[in-house]
């Protein structure tokens, strides 16, 4: 048998159209409700410095992620960087 709570948040994230942080404390389930609930069209995870994880598990390096977060928003898609904080500066194109 599973247990699923519904969170308040879940419409909130459904209805998002515009730039958005998500944040809050650790291990509340942001990555899940995101993952859940939000129709994205580019989604990665920061692993470290260098690389990042798409949804289908491909290490990616973070220039190329960058590059498709750029293509993504320019047609008007919905880009998730998860994990944001562990992006190094970034200076590329």
């Amino acid at each position: 048998m599973r247990l699923y709570l519904r969170r308040r948040e879940e419409e909130k994230i459904r209805n998002i159209n515009s730039w958005t942080l998500v944040y809050g404390r650790r291990k509340t389930g942001k990555t899940t409700l995101i993952k859940n609930n939000l129709k994205m069209d580019f989604y990665a995870l920061i692993a470290d410095s260098n690389n990042a994880i798409d949804l289908n598990d491909n290490i990616m390096k973070i220039d190329d992620v960058m590059k498709e977060v750029k293509s993504t928003l320019s047609k008007g898609g919905t880009a998730v960087i998860d994990e944001f904080q562990r992006l190094p500066r970034y200076t590329g194109a």
